[in-house]
C-alpha cells in the first residue's frame, strides 16, 4: 500500500514524466554527410516520405508517435544510424506492447543508387528518386513514381499506386499477395520487362504511350488494361498468351490463370 501511495504521489507531483501533453509527438533529426550509394531502412510500424534533392547529403527528419500518451514509451522506440563504406542503414525497433509508431522523412542526393525498404505496417511515398528501389513490405499504401532502372515490390495486402516514368529501366517486379496494384505507364524504356503478380487482388494497367513493351500477368481472375491509343478491343477466354499490336507498336501478354480476361479499352 506504502507504494502504491507513493507512485501516485510521484504521478501528481511530476505528470510530464508520464503524460506527453502535446499530443505525442517527439521530432529529431539526422544529417550523413558521409556519400552514401545505397540508403537501407527497416520500419516495423509508421510511414516514409522520401525525396529526392539538389543537396549531396542525407536528411532524416523522424518522429515518434505514443497513442497512450505516456512520455516513456517514446524512450522505448530506437532508432539506429549506422553509416559505413557507402551504406546507410536506418533501422527502427519498436515493442510489441508499445502502441506507438515512427514517420520518417527523407531527403535523398539525386544520385543515391538504391533504396531498400523493409517494413510490416507503413505508407511508403518515394518521389523524385532516380536509383533502384526493393520493397518488403505486409501492409499500408505504397505510392511511388518510379524513375530509375531496376525496381522489386514484394508484400502480402499493400496497396499499390506506381507511376512508370523512365526510359532507363530494365526490370520492374511487384508481387502483391492480395492487395490492389495500380500501375501508369507514362513512359518505359522499349525493352525493358514489367512483371506482376497477385494471388487475388485487383490489378489495373494503364499506357500513356506507344510503346514496344514485354507484360506478364499472373495468379489473376481478371485484369484491365487501358491502352489511350489504339482499337478498342474486348478479349475473353482461355489464353497462355496474348499478342497483338496497338498502332504498329506490339504487346504480348502471358497468363498463367486460365480463367483470365484481357480488356484493353481506349481512352
Amino acid at each position: 500500500m506504502r507504494y502504491k501511495l507513493l507512485f501516485l504521489l510521484i504521478i501528481i507531483i511530476f505528470p510530464s514524466c508520464f503524460f506527453n501533453k502535446e499530443g505525442s509527438f517527439y521530432v529529431s533529426k539526422y544529417r550523413e554527410k558521409n556519400q552514401v550509394k545505397l540508403l537501407s531502412i527497416t520500419l516495423p510500424r509508421g510511414s516514409i516520405e522520401i525525396k529526392g534533392w539538389a543537396n549531396d547529403f542525407i536528411e532524416i527528419e523522424s518522429n515518434k508517435k505514443i497513442k497512450n500518451k505516456l512520455s516513456f514509451d517514446s524512450r522505448l522506440i530506437k532508432l539506429d544510424f549506422i553509416s559505413n563504406k557507402g551504406k546507410l542503414e536506418v533501422t527502427v525497433s519498436i515493442p510489441e506492447r508499445v502502441r506507438g509508431s515512427l514517420d520518417l522523412k527523407i531527403n535523398v542526393p539525386y544520385n543515391l543508387m538504391k533504396i531498400i525498404i523493409n517494413t510490416q505496417d507503413s505508407n511508403i511515398k518515394i518521389n523524385d528518386f532516380f536509383g533502384d528501389a526493393e520493397i518488403n513490405s505486409n501492409k499500408g499504401l505504397i505510392d511511388m513514381d518510379f524513375q530509375g532502372s531496376i525496381l522489386r515490390v514484394v508484400s502480402e495486402e499493400s496497396t499499390i499506386n506506381l507511376n512508370i516514368n523512365t526510359i532507363n529501366s530494365s526490370d520492374i517486379f511487384i508481387k502483391n499477395k492480395t492487395g490492389d496494384v495500380n500501375v501508369n505507364v507514362s513512359a518505359v524504356r522499349e525493352d525493358s520487362f514489367l512483371d506482376i503478380k497477385s494471388l487475388s487482388g485487383n490489378i489495373y494497367l494503364s499506357i500513356n504511350k506507344e510503346i514496344s513493351h514485354r507484360f506478364s500477368l499472373t495468379y489473376k481472375n481478371e485484369i484491365d488494361i487501358q491502352y489511350k491509343y489504339g482499337k478498342i478491343a474486348d478479349m475473353k477466354g482461355e489464353y497462355n498468351y496474348l499478342s497483338g499490336f496497338v498502332n504498329n507498336y506490339s504487346y504480348k501478354i502471358d497468363l498463367s490463370n486460365i480463367n483470365g480476361k484481357i480488356t484493353m479499352l481506349q481512352k
